[in-house]
């Protein structure tokens, strides 16, 4: 469904996502070791560096890195509002994505997470993600390639095949 990204060394590359993020650097120092792109139509940012692991975000995303010592891909992305999307190569050490809603994880795969407005929205494009609430590992669902999981406080997890349009919109977020 989607050509693989970049492969980027976790360590540089993270540090510099998260300095940029903070702010605490100008933008075109704060990824020393590797190559951040601004992308046009629609306005992103890609982070690629020389490993297992790349990045995608919208301008405004907020989100916080934690890092895994050594050449890894990040322990977990903590994101508070906008879009992300990862790509992490198989085999590789598990990430996880927490959004006040939801904790997505997984292992070698491609996908979005969107999290707005008390909801959030993970969608599939290659491989398999796990999804399940903070604070609350009874309920795991299983979200597949080309489907998406939709999760708040009130309703829990709900995932489904998304209609060809929503994920187009999505994707076009990222201009795909």
């Amino acid at each position: 469904l989607m050509q693989r990204l970049f492969f980027c060394r976790v360590i540089s590359c993270c540090a510099a996502i998260a300095l940029l993020v903070a702010g605490a650097v100008q933008p075109d120092r704060a990824a020393a070791d590797c190559v951040r792109t601004e992308l046009d139509n629609p306005p992103r940012q890609s982070f690629a560096c020389t490993s297992d692991f790349a990045m995608e975000r919208e301008p405004t995303a907020s989100l916080k890195i934690i890092e895994r010592a050594g050449d890894a891909p990040p322990r977990a992305i903590e994101l508070q509002n906008g879009a992300i999307l990862i790509d992490v190569v198989p085999g590789s050490r598990s990430t996880q994505i927490r959004t006040p809603e939801a904790i997505a994880a997984v292992r070698g795969t491609v996908y979005i997470v969107d999290s707005r407005d008390g909801e959030t929205s993970v969608f599939v494009l290659e491989g398999q993600v796990t999804v399940t609430r903070p604070g609350d590992s009874s309920v795991i669902a299983q979200v597949n390639a080309g489907e998406g999981a939709d999760v708040t406080a009130e309703t829990g997890i709900s995932v489904s095949r998304w209609p060809d349009r929503r994920a187009a919109a999505l994707l076009a977020r990222f201009g795909r």
